[in-house]
């Protein structure tokens, strides 16, 4: 009995995150949205529409190391099944870990893909983030996207770091 009060009362809070802007949709999130929020459920459905996105995106962390070599960071990857889940929020932190307005993450987003790919043996000196891009053109086209671009968008000197 618990069990399937706790699922109804979970969709409700789902149904009502995704209800237009109301009254009544503020309402039944003022309890609900920290269980959505607990639970990952907090996503609307309208992802897709109208305005899917344009563009796919992805990051590079490219590290120098004192010895002179380079290693590039990127996203984890764990496969279509089980991995999907997980590779999902690591979607949804690139979203937001590139974008200009969270400029002061940078530094420790650099610091952190550092730390990832640096071993006993091997000291990292240099970190540069790396947007890629491309363009995701309207059905039918072929080709179906033009090619990655990418630039440099944040570089840190570990060496002169305090």
């Amino acid at each position: 009995m618990a069990i399937s009060l706790f699922i109804a009362v979970v969709l409700a809070f789902v149904v009502a995150e995704n209800l237009p802007r109301s009254s009544l949709r503020h309402d039944l999130l003022v309890p609900g949205q920290p269980a959505l929020n607990a639970l990952g459920l907090d996503q609307r459905w309208d992802v897709f529409a109208p305005d899917p996105r344009r563009q796919v995106i992805d990051l590079e962390s490219r590290v120098t190391f004192s010895d002179g070599t380079q290693t590039t960071w990127h996203l984890p990857y764990r496969g279509a099944l089980i991995g999907a889940y997980s590779d999902y929020r690591w979607r949804k932190w690139l979203e937001n870990a590139i974008a200009d307005a969270n400029r002061p993450l940078w530094g420790p987003l650099a610091l952190w893909t550092a730390r990832d790919v640096s071993t006993n043996l091997k000291r990292p000196i240099k970190v540069t983030l790396i947007r890629r891009f491309y363009d995701v053109l309207p059905p039918g086209q072929t080709p179906d996207r033009t090619p990655w671009k990418s630039f440099a968008f944040y570089t840190a000197d570990l060496e002169r770091s305090p």
